[in-house]
């Protein structure tokens, strides 16, 4: 049996949000998702309730 397993890069963004700012969260959020891209990750983790 052969098994392979492919390696992914993935990225965990962790961010202040600031409450009651929610296009101001989702913008800076876009902005980290396109470094993270932009280096190369192929997943991108936000954190829970980021857009609060």
């Amino acid at each position: 049996m052969l098994i392979t397993i492919a390696a992914m890069r993935i990225s965990l963004i962790d961010m202040n949000s600031r409450t009651a700012a929610r296009d101001e969260n989702v913008q800076r959020a876009c902005g980290f998702m396109a470094k993270a891209a932009a280096d190369g990750a192929e997943l991108a983790v936000l954190p829970e309730m980021f857009q609060q």
